[in-house]
């Protein structure tokens, strides 16, 4: 197995240890519209959310002959806070707002380039308000 694999492998493994506890006592939220079962085409967004905890987990997932990302947006976010946005297991970090979020959606990574790709998006907390920085 090559190093590269390995390294993949090893940020997964950290990252379910990390939220292993969330995700088990999350409600799943979809945030594309439903498709019939035998769909296998187009984009997937699943947003985990634990009650009383303002951070998310948001999967997408590109399945065959998908056309462009939608605009993904994660639901129940409070408006006049800001959040921290870190994609591909902390790879890719970004701070936003309910309003940036609405305007773009969340990015686009390499992860999603090719049929089958799959991204997590972890959307937590800042530590202020929109009006300051994280």
């Amino acid at each position: 197995m090559a190093a590269e694999h390995r390294g993949r492998i090893g940020e997964a493994v950290a990252f379910s240890k990390r939220w292993r506890r969330f995700i088990a006592g999350a409600a799943a939220h979809l945030l594309t519209p439903p498709e019939p079962l035998p769909c296998r085409t187009g984009w997937v967004g699943v947003q985990l959310c634990h009650p009383g905890n303002q951070d998310s987990l948001v999967f997408v997932f590109r399945l065959g002959n998908a056309g462009a990302m939608p605009k993904i947006v994660p639901a129940g976010l409070a408006p006049a806070r800001r959040y921290r946005v870190r994609a591909g297991f902390g790879r890719t970090e970004m701070s936003a707002t309910i309003r940036d979020l609405h305007r773009d959606g969340l990015p686009l990574t390499d992860r999603l380039a090719g049929a089958g790709g799959a991204e997590v998006y972890v959307v937590e907390k800042g530590l202020c308000s929109a009006t300051g920085t994280i």
